[in-house]
């Protein structure tokens, strides 16, 4: 099992249960309690172990309202606890920078922990932050979250809509593909997942998404996206947080209880729209208050998998690409382009935004600002 998202940082910054030091993720700490962030954990060591995992995102959030500079040492200081925490279970976890080394911590029974940034204002709107994150293992960039980026727009429905990526969002578009980076796409506008996959020259994904026309919410994939993202050899990953998987759940009434079953019809849908190639999981483990019946913390995965061999839809081969061959294929079609690379490296102005500011009181390391269309 590859699980595209968890957000194991965040708690290592804020869980009481671990504000001790990175040491206590090697204990089996309690289950999250259902309806909070912090009290208790759905990933630790002995929770990853149990759930056969055999690698995981481990993805730096960083709230939407930090200013650029606060969200660069906020995303800093969660990749370096991470870091810590691989260093301080050595037995059980390693860094992963390539598919190469998830295969081989897992023949090793190792968990690969590869480190991705939420929120693509931790980079600051500067390529040689990006660079710099990249060069300490960060492997994946979402885009964004719950708020517009002055270079992207996000899917968040209470703010207008900017449109797509900037002039200056493809750049960044560019520099990922360049770095071998993994473009994720989850919290993304409609618009601005168009215009990336019009931008990108490497596959992309949705680290932890589920599908538009089963639950309505515009975190969700939408069945034209769906289609272009078989074009672009790309992948949804199938996510957990029951607000996602169905809409409009009263989560303290107990007879609306969402279950494994309906994260399987999400993955059902998914597959007969894009083909088997095209669909993994991403759980968002701790970044979430409502799991699903059956899939309280990620020791449950393997109910997850039976769960899908007994839908009688798949051969065994299929679902070892949903559970993580579909990732390691994308990651290394991926690292090919990089590889493949002549363009120059970007240097000066082009790597920094610079832009007018709309609106009194902003900054340019504010969140919401719109940029200049007509520079297009």
């Amino acid at each position: 099992m590859i699980d595209g998202h968890a957000d194991v940082p965040l708690q290592l910054l804020h869980n009481e249960r671990l504000q001790h030091g990175v040491q206590a993720l090697g204990a089996d700490l309690p289950v999250k309690t259902r309806g909070t962030y912090t009290k208790g954990v759905s990933v630790d060591v002995p929770k990853l172990l149990h759930g056969r995992v055999a690698a995981q995102v481990w993805a730096a959030w960083v709230p939407p309202e930090a200013t650029a500079l606060d969200a660069v040492a906020l995303g800093m200081q969660q990749v370096e606890l991470a870091l810590s925490a691989v260093d301080a279970h050595p037995q059980h976890l390693v860094l992963a920078r390539t598919p190469e080394e998830v295969r081989a911590s897992f023949k090793a029974g190792r968990v690969g922990v590869i480190l991705g940034l939420e929120g693509g204002h931790s980079i600051g709107n500067n390529l040689h932050v990006l660079r710099g994150f990249h060069r300490l293992g960060v492997r994946l960039l979402t885009l964004t979250h719950t708020g517009h980026l002055p270079w992207v727009s996000s899917c968040a429905d209470w703010a207008p809509q900017l449109g797509g990526l900037s002039p200056f969002g493809k750049v960044v578009i560019k520099e990922l593909n360049r770095l071998g980076m993994l473009v994720d796409l989850s919290h993304a506008s409609e618009a601005a997942m168009s215009d990336v996959l019009d931008a990108t020259l490497a596959p992309v994904i949705w680290s932890h998404s589920n599908a538009f026309r089963l639950c309505p919410d515009p975190r969700n994939v939408p069945d034209d996206i769906l289609h272009r993202v078989v074009t672009n050899r790309g992948l949804v990953m199938v996510t957990f947080p029951e607000q996602f998987v169905v809409c409009g759940t009263n989560h303290t009434d107990p007879l609306q209880v969402v279950g494994i079953e309906h994260v399987i019809n999400h993955l059902n849908y998914l597959v007969d729209v894009m083909g088997v190639d095209h669909v993994g999981i991403g759980s968002d483990y701790d970044g979430c208050k409502w799991i699903p019946a059956g899939l309280e913390h990620v020791g449950k995965m393997p109910q997850l998998v039976e769960a899908i061999m007994r839908t009688g839809r798949y051969k065994n081969e299929d679902v070892a690409k949903i559970v993580g061959g579909n990732f390691l294929r994308v990651w290394g079609d991926v690292q090919k382009i990089s590889q493949s690379w002549t363009e120059p490296v970007l240097q000066g102005p082009e790597t920094n935004l610079y832009t007018s500011i709309q609106g009194e009181g902003e900054t340019p390391s504010s969140c919401h600002f719109q940029w200049d269309k007509t520079d297009e």
